[in-house]
């Protein structure tokens, strides 16, 4: 794990993020790996990770580590949930892309 300061907000994590294909965080960044931070170290147990997929809740972004960091429920139009804080690219005043790929979905 890369270890960074940010402006005062305290240890921040940063990971390399590899998306599925086709999804709509995917298709948000407009690549299929991103770099993203967080400050806590939650994941999702692996015992539920095969269960994820046997459902509509699809994971759609794991770590170098193979930690899940992203899930999409693939029946609504837009349900993204990440286990990164994609609003950090506001603190170096670029947008966010998950926030404008739902404001789009929203607008629609």
């Amino acid at each position: 794990r890369d270890l960074v300061r940010s402006r005062g907000l305290g240890d921040v994590y940063k990971r390399q993020v590899e998306l599925r294909a086709n999804t709509l965080i995917a298709r948000a960044y407009g690549r299929e790996s991103i770099e993203e931070g967080y400050h806590c170290r939650y994941g999702v147990s692996s015992a539920f990770a095969a269960e994820l997929e046997q459902g509509d809740l699809r994971v759609t972004g794991w770590d170098e580590e193979g930690e899940i960091r992203a899930v999409e429920l693939v029946t609504h139009p837009f349900f993204v949930a990440t286990l990164f804080q994609h609003g950090r690219h506001a603190l170096d005043g670029r947008p966010a892309p998950l926030v404008q790929a739902f404001l789009r979905a929203a607008a629609q």
